[in-house]
C-alpha cells in the first residue's frame, strides 16, 4: 500500500520506518534538504534519529506534489506551528477521499483549533470523517527500538479507525480505538 508521510522529524521517521519494515511503500516528506540526503543515502535519518537503520523501501523528498502522488493513506506529522501552511501546500496533491492520519500534536496557536479542526479547514473538508488522531504516550526511538507501544487512534468512523489499525499494528505496536476525536488531542497535548 502506498502511503505518504508529511513530517520527517523523529516520530514522523519513526511510524514511516515502522510501516516500512511491515512491506508498505511509504515515501517521507521532509522540509530540510540535507535529511533527505541521509535518508536517501545511508539509509538514516541522521538529524533527528541517528544511529537508527531505516529500510530501503522508505524514501524521502522535499517536494509535497511527488510525496503524495499516488498516496492511499497519508500521515501527517509537521509540528502544530506549520500544520495549516503546510497543509494548505498539500491541498492540490489531495482528493477529500484520501484519508488523514494525525501524528501532530498540540494546538493551533494563533486560532487555538485542534489540529483535525485546522486539517478540515486548510483541506476545505466539511468534516472529520476521513480523519483519525494517532496519540501515544509512545516515543519514537521506542518505536525504532521495537519495544512495546501502545497507542490510541481516534476517528469517528470506525471503519477507518479499524482500517488504519491493521496498517500499523505489529506485534511491538498495538492502537487501541477510541471515537473520541477531541478527547484524545486534548490529551495529547496535556502531554507534551
Amino acid at each position: 500500500m502506498n502511503i505518504a508521510v508529511i513530517g520527517g522529524g523523529s516520530w514522523g521517521t519513526a511510524l514511516a520506518g515502522l510501516l516500512a519494515r511491515k512491506g508498505h511503500s511509504v515515501s517521507l516528506w521532509v522540509y530540510e534538504k540535507e535529511v533527505v540526503e541521509s535518508i536517501q543515502r545511508r539509509h538514516e535519518n541522521s538529524l533527528y534519529l541517528p544511529g537508527f537503520s531505516l529500510p530501503k523501501n522508505l524514501s524521502a523528498r522535499t517536494d509535497l506534489g511527488r510525496t503524495l502522488l499516488g498516496a492511499r493513506y497519508v500521515l501527517f506529522a509537521v509540528p502544530s506551528h506549520v500544520a495549516r501552511d503546510v497543509l494548505v501546500q498539500m491541498r492540490p496533491f489531495l482528493s477529500p477521499e484520501i484519508p488523514i492520519i494525525s501524528a501532530t500534536k498540540g494546538i493551533e496557536r494563533k486560532s487555538l483549533k485542534l489540529i483535525s479542526e485546522v486539517i478540515c479547514e486548510a483541506l476545505r473538508r466539511k468534516n472529520a470523517d476521513r480523519i483519525a488522531v494517532l496519540s501515544g504516550p509512545s516515543f519514537a526511538k521506542e518505536v525504532m527500538l521495537e519495544h512495546p507501544t501502545a497507542v490510541v487512534l481516534a476517528a469517528t468512523d470506525t471503519r477507518l479507525a479499524a482500517r488504519v489499525q491493521n496498517i500499523f499494528s505489529t506485534p511491538f505496536f498495538r492502537l487501541f480505538l477510541s471515537a473520541d476525536l477531541i478527547g484524545v488531542q486534548l490529551g495529547g497535548r496535556s502531554k507534551m
